[in-house]
């Protein structure tokens, strides 16, 4: 059996397009860094992290972006939607019986429209196993990344205040960068000179600090001062909500780690522009890294010196003809501006526009062309409905939608199985707009599934219209549906919307409960049964209205004398 993307949890197909539109982007940000290699790092840092922020908003940038270009398909649900139309359109567009009221469910859709849903009790399927796995790693890390919060802050509350000496340097540091000093403490649990926050920012060096000399030490504070001066700590919460969410990507590792090596080199030529020679400042960088130890914490934190990467530091600090003065405002413009422009293509590129999506031409071309020679306009309306039942499952909703209320006057024996399985559609509007097309052909077949949106759907407004639907249809089924709706003691006025229903149905059998609704103790929802007794018509109901108006006030009676003038 195929599996469609129509089929897939729509946050595993988001996910599946946002992952291709972030490997695109970070490879066009690969090859910026690479044109930058001669320029500052802290470009390169920049451009790195403007690509790891587009990761985690091109999904929102997709669909804000007001335009789009076609070099990609305009979606894979869309691609997807397309063959579904096309084979909806070559099918004959046989009129079968009615599907039995006892059929109407989703295997009975399945086999009038073609997406079968997994049959009762099977196994897990394979798109839902890929989005549990996905929510599984994404926890596990989002985990990990909060236990190392929980590290740094211990960290930070079993240090101890730093020697009154270091006062002077750290307020020289601080004056060089344009910040004010940030705390400065000692830990006895730190190997190296971190910084944590960014709220509260700590910059955290070693017990061992209090042995260095003070060149070492003003090096590694100006270094830790840098970090501040430059909001790394922020660009670094960035790419762990990347690699949390894209977890599998192995681009966006990359890239987080491009972002935080260009970080630190940035900083490494902010201390050498202060005055440090190179050749001290690496010796300090190699002291520093040789009494590091592997942290869990440092995932969240920023350390001066790690092992793995200190070759590379080391080579750009000693290189004879070294470009790595920080960059000017200009120069960041350029860059963050060009980033922006990039993250922009990209999520237009993949947006959701482009090639005509479910509603393929020739498939509609050649089903009206075959009307129109065949003859007669029975042919024809069926041409039509075919078209439409081919919309209804088209990849953009507003066309899901449109399709499922022009449905509302054709043949519910051919209609009905499309529309129930829009009233299950992932959009609000469009199961609103089927639910409405199902209540004005009064299809009895579909009073089960009206029941089950108007006493669960998670929209407001799909409840009402179900309800509204239920009445509309007026059969014994629907009146004992929204009966039992008066259970439910919902905060969004069901009870009012099912007594104005129960008087839509204008059947007998909704006169018992109506009348209980009459003395509710909410005066909308009696305002409500009274109307609807009124609509109603019958003996007992106009014997029930009688009654009421011996009691009622000016404005009831007002109402029911209206409701009585517009009753058919």
């Amino acid at each position: 059996m195929s599996v469609t993307l129509l089929e897939w949890p729509p946050v595993l197909a988001g996910l599946l397009e946002t992952t291709v539109r972030a490997a695109a982007l970070l490879v066009l940000a690969g090859g910026a860094a690479l044109l930058l290699r001669r320029a500052s790092a802290a470009l390169r840092h920049l451009a790195w992290t403007v690509a790891l922020a587009g990761v985690l908003v091109l999904p929102l940038a997709s669909a804000l972006s007001p335009f789009q270009w076609d070099v990609l398909p305009g979606s894979w649900a869309a691609m997807d939607a397309r063959s579904a139309t096309a084979e909806a359109a070559a099918a004959p567009p046989a009129v079968g019986p009615a599907t039995p009221a006892a059929e109407a469910g989703p295997r009975a859709i399945a086999k009038q429209v073609g997406t079968a849903p997994p049959p009762a009790g099977s196994p897990l399927t394979w798109p839902t196993a890929l989005l549990l796995l996905w929510a599984a790693g994404a926890g596990a890390l989002g985990t990990f990344f909060a236990y190392a919060a929980l590290r740094l802050r211990r960290l930070r509350l079993g240090s101890v205040e730093a020697p009154a000496a270091w006062s002077a340097l750290a307020d020289a540091a601080a004056r060089r960068m344009g910040i004010r000093t940030p705390a400065v403490r000692v830990s006895a649990e730190v190997d190296i000179p971190i910084t944590l926050g960014p709220a509260r920012t700590v910059v955290l060096l070693p017990a061992e600090a209090r042995e260095w000399p003070a060149e070492r030490l003003a090096a590694a504070l100006q270094h830790e001062f840098a970090h501040v001066a430059r909001h790394d700590l922020g660009t670094q919460l960035v790419a762990a909500a990347a690699c949390t969410l894209h977890w599998f990507n192995p681009l966006v590792w990359v890239a987080a780690r491009q972002a935080r090596l260009e970080a630190e080199r940035a900083c490494d030529d902010v201390v050498v522009a202060s005055g440090a020679l190179p050749s001290s400042y690496a010796r300090h960088l190699l002291e520093t890294a040789l009494a590091a130890r592997p942290a869990m914490h440092r995932g969240l934190a920023l350390s001066m010196a790690r092992p793995s990467e200190l070759e590379g530091r080391i080579r750009a600090l000693l290189a004879p003809h070294r470009r790595g003065m920080p960059a000017g405002p200009l120069g960041g413009a350029v860059v963050a501006s060009a980033a922006l422009v990039l993250v922009l293509l990209v999520a237009s590129a993949a947006g959701s526009s482009g090639p005509p999506t479910g509603t393929d031409a020739a498939a509609q071309a050649t089903l009206l062309e075959a009307a129109d020679t065949e003859g007669g306009a029975a042919i024809h309306s069926q041409a039509r409905v075919s078209v439409l039942l081919a919309l209804v499952r088209d990849a953009d909703p507003h066309v899901r939608g449109a399709a499922a209320r022009s449905l509302a006057g054709a043949d519910p024996e051919r209609a009905l199985p499309a529309l129930l399985l829009a009233l299950a559609d992932e959009h609000r509007d469009v199961r609103e707009d089927a639910a409405r097309a199902v209540g004005s052909m009064g299809a009895e077949a579909a009073v089960a599934d009206l029941a089950a949106r108007a006493a669960g759907d998670p929209s407001r407004s799909v409840r009402y219209t179900a309800i509204w639907a239920l009445g509309e249809i007026g059969s014994d089924e629907a009146v004992g549906s929204l009966v039992t709706l008066l259970d439910d003691a919902h905060r969004d006025n069901v009870r009012e919307r099912v007594a104005d229903a129960l008087g839509d149905t204008r059947n007998p059998a909704a006169f018992e409960a109506l009348q209980e609704l009459a003395s509710d103790q909410d005066r909308g929802v009696r305002y409500a049964a009274l109307e609807a007794l009124a609509r109603l018509g019958s003996p007992e109901a106009l014997a029930a209205l009688s009654e009421a108006l011996e009691t009622a006030d000016s404005h009831t009676r007002r109402r029911l004398a209206r409701a009585l003038g517009n009753a058919r």
